[in-house]
């Protein structure tokens, strides 16, 4: 198949948005993009890279120090004019400033989360007090967003008893269609413990808890 060059796979007409207008129109990206984040993809030298730290590069020569983050706050955007060399704390921080944080949350109510969770609280009774749902929570407390905060040091990472019955149920639901994910955070377990225990590499049943 033909490789499609960089720049014919950009459209420099997109939107100009009404927070940064003065940076003028994104270009959007009109290849391959990653199907959860929305940003663009490409390869070069049989490596796979964001599209926005590939501009960078063709830009101005060398790769940038740490991400090439959107100013525009626009995933598939690479006008080089919209992107800043910054680390995930200093995009959070800035994503924060402008209110694009994950259930617009500030970093002062991810550290609340995690240390109430730590405390004893659960996913639900947190989802309900910031009213988010338990996903967002799940992904706070275990650092799945908000990378750059300490990591949860409490049940989470420790562990959790579960009854037999509980790991009997873990392994029927997985069995019935339900991932890991969900598995994870109905059950406040990580998503690896999950998968140990539908693996039976954890609780292994005995002959007569198979039939």
């Amino acid at each position: 198949m033909k490789r499609i060059p960089f720049w014919k796979q950009v459209d420099k007409d997109g939107p100009v948005l009404s927070h940064c207008a003065e940076l003028g129109p994104c270009w959007i990206w009109c290849g391959c993009r990653d199907i959860k984040t929305g940003y663009g993809r490409t390869t070069f030298n049989s490596k796979t890279y964001t599209a926005s730290r590939m501009v960078w590069y063709l830009t101005y020569g060398a790769w940038p120090k740490g991400d090439a983050c959107h100013k525009c706050d626009n995933p598939p955007c690479v006008n080089p004019a919209h992107l800043f060399d910054g680390t995930a704390k200093e995009n959070s921080i800035d994503m924060v400033k402008k209110g694009r944080s994950a259930g617009k949350l500030t970093l002062l109510q991810v550290e609340e989360i995690k240390e109430k969770y730590n405390a004893g609280s659960t996913l639900a009774l947190l989802a309900k007090e910031y009213k988010l749902n338990r996903t967002t929570v799940h992904r706070a407390v275990t650092s799945r967003t908000y990378k750059h905060l300490p990591i949860l040091t409490g049940r989470l990472r420790k562990g959790k008893k579960l009854s037999m019955e509980e790991v009997t149920d873990i392994r029927r639901k997985c069995k019935e269609g339900a991932t890991q994910q969900a598995l994870a955070e109905e059950y406040e377990l990580n998503q690896s413990t999950i998968s140990r225990i539908v693996l039976e590499q954890v609780w292994k049943l005995n002959p007569t808890e198979a039939t």
